[in-house]
């Protein structure tokens, strides 16, 4: 018998290496491996010493007897996970259809309704007052940008009118470029790079392009803002995504955002393992809501990078998985996944662009096309897919019906 698990199983790696103070969880993605040229990601690619925890995603087990149990209360935290891992990323894009920051660090003084909470200190903060303690958070970090198409080249700060951005060549999503196409892009000029003061990210505007990411200067405040806190550690999405083969001549090593943590953290890296061993089970979590409401920001400008890209979900088409609980009704963009290829259906990703396809009579599963292979993945309970904004969501707010 064939048994999926569908909560926060996932298959990792625990590697300890000496001088370590802090968790590096990284993911890598299994559809990596389809990208082509310099996108390509094998195993062989994985650098152990740069993560404490290595994470695969995604797998399923054959003839597992396994169980799994309900969530846990708050009370029960610290007695059965190891460390929740906060998807504090996605957190605005193409669906808001305006300009926004993936993953700002701080609020602005321009936000508005629910768009103040939407940043990586205000949803840790959210969980550590729920009940996490500090020491079992581990903060995640993108290695990947949102791409953005203005509606006027004239108007381009935080909060002006956009849609969805094109895709990259390698990453192949729409709206989703890896940070070695982003670099590669800033590298062939004509675009400006600026920096928000406020929510303390950059983002780059060429023409009608929009991009919003975390270079190594964002990541390094936000190390600095981990230590301060006192979280555990940072969690990375994903190795596959940051600049691994070092095509842009702006990055001093190979994963400079990876690295660049590390060393602001003080941490080892490139260390010498010392153990290794596999671990149970990871929850990770997020909790955004999501209101459409205008703002403009302030924005100061740092001396644009001359020097020269998309897939959170496989092209980012970022797929995440994570089971979430939350107390409000608000709108929560978490994905859980399981893959599988075998199970013949009509559907076929045969001549399809790389993406997210909704299923034809199921509002809780999607298909995913990556390089014309299908990946099918089902929302977790109570959830439908959202085909607008491409995530698992409630369902009064995914508006499918079948």
């Amino acid at each position: 018998m064939k048994i999926l698990l569908v909560a926060s199983l996932f298959l990792a790696c625990v590697v300890f290496s000496k001088g370590t103070t802090y968790r590096h969880v990284c993911y890598y993605t299994n559809w990596a491996q389809w990208r082509l040229g310099i996108g390509k990601y094998n195993v062989s690619d994985v650098d152990p010493h740069l993560c404490t925890h290595i994470v695969f995603a995604f797998a399923f087990f054959h003839d597992t007897n396994g169980t799994i149990y309900p969530a846990a209360g708050q009370n029960d935290i610290d007695a059965l996970l190891d460390f929740i891992s906060l998807m504090v990323y996605d957190m605005h894009g193409g669906w808001d259809r305006k300009t926004g920051h993936n993953s700002a660090l701080y609020p602005s003084s321009a936000d508005q309704g629910g768009d103040v909470y939407l940043t990586m200190d205000e949803v840790a903060k959210w969980w550590h007052t729920a009940g996490a303690p500090k020491d079992k958070i581990v903060v995640g970090m993108a290695t990947y940008g949102h791409t953005f198409t203005l509606d006027n080249p004239s108007n381009s700060g935080v909060g002006a009118a956009a849609r969805t951005g094109p895709n990259a060549t390698y990453t192949g999503q729409s709206g989703f470029w890896s940070y070695y196409e982003i670099c590669q892009e800033i590298e062939r000029g004509a675009g400006v790079v600026k920096f928000d003061n406020e929510r303390k990210v950059p983002y780059f505007v060429k023409n009608n392009l929009w991009i919003s990411y975390d270079n190594e200067r964002s990541l390094r405040l936000k190390a600095d803002w981990l230590k301060t806190e006192g979280y555990s550690g940072f969690m990375i999405w994903t190795l596959d995504l940051d600049d691994f083969n070092k095509v842009c001549s702006s990055s001093a090593t190979k994963y400079p955002l990876i690295n660049a943590i590390i060393d602001q953290l003080g941490d080892a890296a490139g260390g010498q393992t010392t153990q290794q061993t596999t671990t149970r089970q990871t929850t990770t979590q997020q909790m955004t809501t999501r209101q459409t409401t205008t703002r403009q920001t302030t924005t100061q400008q740092t001396t644009p990078q001359q020097t020269t890209t998309r897939q959170t979900t496989p092209q980012q088409t970022t797929i995440r998985q994570t089971t979430t609980r939350q107390t409000t009704p608000q709108q929560t963009t978490t994905q859980q996944t399981t893959t599988q290829q075998t199970t013949p259906e009509a559907f076929t990703c045969r001549g399809k662009r790389n993406g997210f396809y909704p299923h034809p009579s199921n509002c809780t599963k999607v298909y995913l096309c990556i390089q014309g292979r299908i990946y099918r993945y089902k929302c977790p309970y109570g959830f439908h897919w959202d085909t607008r904004r491409t995530i698992c969501n409630w369902p009064q707010l995914a508006h499918c019906s079948f």
